[in-house]
Formats: C-alpha cells, sequence, structure tokens
C-alpha cells in the first residue's frame, strides 16, 4: 500500500472539511470533543503531508513538522480522547474510569511531550511510509509498558463507553492497529494514524444521521399532513 505527501494532503482537506461541518451541524455541547475529531485528525494528517515534503532534509520545516505530527501521535490524543468519552458518557461508574484514564493520559502526555523535545524526533522513509524514532532517547520504561499506557489512554476508553457510536469508532480504530502491525511494525505511528484518520469519518456520518433524519421525519410529517 502506498502513502505519499499528496495522500496526507488529500485527507487532511477531506477530513477538515468534514469536521468542520460536523461541528456546525452538532448541538450537543457534550459531544463537541468528541465530534471535533475528524477536523484534528485531518490536521495532524497535515502535519504529516509537511513531513513528507521535507524528508531528507534538516531543515525547521522538518524538525516542526515531525514534532506536530508526533505531538498529535503521542502527546495529544491520551488526553483528549479519554476526556472527550467522559464529557460524552452518561453513565457515572463509567465516567468514573474514563476520568482515571483521562488523568493516566495528562501524565503520558507530560512525558511524552519531554521526549518530543529531549529525545531528537527524526522521521525516515521506510517503503512507501514514515518510520518515526528517536535519536537521542534512551527508554525509562521498557517499550511494552509504554505501548500498554499508551493502548489504555488512546484506544481502551472507546470501549468503556456505553454509546454505541464511540464502540463502533473504537472498533473501526482497533482494525486499523491491527493492520498497521501486519503492514511494518516499524511504521506503525504513521499507518495507524493514518487509518484512525480515516476511521473518524464515521463520527460525520453519525452526526449527520443524528442532526438532518429528525429534520427529515419533521418534513414528511408535515408533507402529509
Amino acid at each position: 500500500m502506498c502513502f505519499s505527501a499528496s495522500a496526507s494532503f488529500g485527507s487532511a482537506a477531506v477530513l477538515m472539511s468534514l469536521g468542520s461541518s460536523a461541528s456546525k451541524l452538532n448541538q450537543e455541547p457534550k459531544q463537541k470533543m468528541f465530534v471535533a475529531l475528524p477536523f484534528i485528525f485531518g490536521f495532524q494528517q497535515l502535519c504529516e503531508g509537511f513531513v513528507w515534503i521535507s524528508l531528507g532534509e534538516q531543515s525547521s520545516l522538518q524538525n516542526f513538522a515531525v514534532r506536530a505530527f508526533l505531538f498529535f501521535a503521542l502527546a495529544f490524543w491520551p488526553v483528549w480522547l479519554p476526556w472527550s468519552l467522559y464529557a460524552l458518557e452518561k453513565k457515572p461508574e463509567r465516567k468514573a474510569v474514563l476520568k482515571g484514564l483521562g488523568w493516566l493520559g495528562a501524565f503520558f502526555s507530560v512525558g511524552a511531550i519531554w521526549i518530543l523535545f529531549r529525545g531528537g524526533p527524526r522521521a525516515a522513509a521506510a517503503g512507501h511510509s514514515i518510520a518515526y524514532s528517536f535519536s537521542g532517547f534512551q527508554y525509562l520504561v521498557t517499550p511494552s509498558v509504554d505501548a500498554v499506557a499508551y493502548i489504555l489512554t488512546a484506544l481502551i476508553p472507546f470501549f468503556i463507553s456505553s454509546e454505541r457510536k464511540v464502540k463502533v469508532t473504537g472498533a473501526l480504530i482497533f482494525a486499523g492497529l491491527l493492520f498497521s502491525h501486519i503492514h511494518r511494525q516499524e511504521t506503525v505511528t504513521s499507518v495507524w494514524c493514518f487509518f484512525a484518520a480515516l476511521t473518524s469519518v464515521y463520527i460525520v456520518y453519525e452526526v449527520f444521521r443524528e442532526t438532518k433524519a429528525p429534520a427529515l421525519r419533521l418534513y414528511l410529517s408535515t408533507t402529509k399532513a
């Protein structure tokens, strides 16, 4: 499968456009953070587009683009995802769990930001994907512990939620994770984020269904009368 600057920029344009429309259509304040996911995923893909076009350069654009993409991948999502689902959740016991994961994500995020500025993040082409690494970083904990902490904050919250649309979104993102591991281990960050971004289109569909369907039913009822 081929990924490229055009794929990143194209998906960014689509997701930011659809995400902006979904945010305008959404009438539920508690859903605002969740509904913002497609737009933010789109912005993250925009950042990776600039990573693509500056690959192989030792430039300020390359340094900024790599850090911006990895900021979303490693520091932003572990905080935003559990707290967005916390705001959406209605059941107190599930809210309590999501709140706990939100604080865990915040702790994880602080460490990730420190690594981004101190670890020398870099990007390199690996086949038709991008592999991210850190030239000046030694693990404070084992990679497996790091992976478990990330999954707890950026994936598990989808399945704790009692909302059907959230669980479906989580299942789609999990499928993207499996594909990413099968595709190539060293490019999992880039590939998983790309597919997670694409699956967020489902959120746009749900917003459209929830906002447009009642209006359509009202229109049909008035025309029949």
